[in-house]
């Protein structure tokens, strides 16, 4: 194994230099001085026809202000005075292994802390405490993860079926439904039910976990693409093709709201394709979040792709959301107050904003402490996010970035960087932070 020690800055030392409104403030001020010089200079030589040389040195500054603001733009920009906040890093460590497979999906299990990696022929399991990788799972290319660990128990989707895995001992149990194509999975330990997106029938299968029997079958609105478990308010959240999360009261087994996500701006010669492909949510404050990625128009930039994120607080107080770009990492928050949904209702807001982005760029949410982290393969940075949307501290990472996983107890970060050359895992071990508020209930579908 390859160490490598993090870079460490104190928070005093990460603001001796300019905040980006100032720099952009004295900027426009010396702009704006020699604009007005100019602009003087050259009435003067308007007044005065006989004297070219005063139209002509006027024409020279004007044009001099000009490039000045350009090149003064596209440099602060680039630097990330405007747009990025001060980076501070503390306490951070940061480990880098090599993995001899490449990997694509990683999950954590709290109950022997472990990290599962799939490649495209096995389950590396990796040890969080010695930091080597450990057992290899045989598996043909397995896909989607989720993990018990109350019962020490791993599923995993196949071409065909789930594969159930005895954590305790790696061994594969038995294969389930084999004769159906799964996506996305999630499990609601209190009810000791998986949830399964079954890519056949297109509806979500409630799977038993102990006897592995089919429970009920839910259909949705749309297709169902990602779908993810709040334990603490028995809720599952499905995320579907055409914009539209639907909410699972999982004690029950029945669909008591729906939320509608805004769609992006088209036109007749540019069709814009969403795919809603991410959910995630914070159980300690009841908070949604979710990734779509946009292909449309093209912009400004000449690349129509986006990915928007947005942030649902599902006790009814806002809904907001921002966009993840290489020139504007956090947009400042649309929030729009929504009445506290009851069943059935629909949550509407058709603002959006346009920016371009990379649709590789991964995202989790820390459950223990509320803190978002999101990667940003154009920048080479992993920025950690608190609740207001303000990049705490930036980390750097490699740009072939393609997974992320946390340990919400040890507070640890692993990315997995799938590469031509080489395979590996980076894991930064960042400080603890401190709690959100706790809990609150959704409401259920009897009021």
């Amino acid at each position: 194994m390859k160490e490598v020690s993090g870079a460490s800055r104190s928070f005093s030392e990460s603001h001796k230099r300019f905040s980006g409104r100032e720099i952009g403030a004295i900027l426009l001020f010396i702009c704006g001085f020699f604009l007005l010089l100019s602009v003087i200079i050259f009435l003067i030589g308007i007044l005065n026809h006989d004297n070219f040389i005063w139209s002509l040195l006027g024409v020279v500054i004007v044009s001099f202000v000009f490039i000045s603001i350009i090149w003064g733009t596209r440099k602060i920009q680039k630097q990330g005075y405007i747009f990025n906040p001060p980076v501070v890093f503390s306490n951070v460590n940061r480990k880098h292994v090599d993995l001899q497979s490449n990997p694509r999906k990683m999950i954590f299990n709290e109950g022997n802390n472990r990290l599962y990696i799939s490649t495209k022929n096995s389950i590396i399991e990796f040890d969080d405490t010695t930091n080597k990788t450990g057992n290899e799972i045989a598996i043909k290319d397995p896909g989607h993860m989720a993990v018990d660990h109350t019962k020490n128990r791993l599923f995993v989707t196949l071409e065909r079926g789930i594969a159930v895995i005895d954590t305790s001992s790696n061994t594969l149990i038995k294969n389930i439904f084999g004769e159906f194509r799964f996506g996305q999975l999630c499990i609601n330990f209190s009810t000791n039910i998986l949830y399964a997106i079954n890519l056949d029938f297109n509806c979500i299968y409630i799977i038993d976990c102990s006897s592995h029997s089919l429970v009920d079958k839910i259909y949705c609105i749309g297709y169902p693409r990602t779908l993810i478990s709040n334990q603490n308010t028995n809720s599952i959240f499905v995320g579907n093709s055409d914009n539209v999360v639907t909410i699972i009261d999982s004690s029950k087994n029945k669909v008591i709201a729906r939320i509608h996500l805004p769609n992006p701006p088209s036109n007749r010669w540019y069709p814009v394709t969403t795919s809603l492909n991410e959910l995630y949510v914070d159980p300690s404050n009841n908070i949604l979040y979710i990734k779509e990625d946009v292909i449309g128009p093209p912009n400004e930039g000449g690349v129509g792709l986006q990915t928007l994120f947005f942030k649902i607080d599902l006790n009814g107080i806002f809904f907001e959301y921002y966009i993840h770009s290489p020139e504007c990492d956090i947009l400042p928050k649309t929030k729009r107050y929504m009445p506290h949904h009851r069943s059935e209702s629909i949550l509407r807001n058709r603002d959006i904003f346009s920016r371009n982005s990379s649709l590789n760029d991964c995202f989790i949410v820390n459950s223990k402490s509320g803190l978002q982290y999101l990667t940003d393969i154009g920048r080479k940075k992993l920025d950690e996010i608190d609740l207001d949307n303000k990049i705490l501290r930036s980390f750097e990472i490699s740009e072939h970035c393609n997974a992320i996983a946390i340990n919400p107890i040890g507070n640890e970060i692993y990315l997995a960087n799938s590469g031509y050359i080489s395979n590996s895992l980076d894991i930064f071990f960042v400080q603890k932070q401190p709690t959100v508020n706790p809990p609150v209930s959704i409401e259920n579908s009897s009021h």
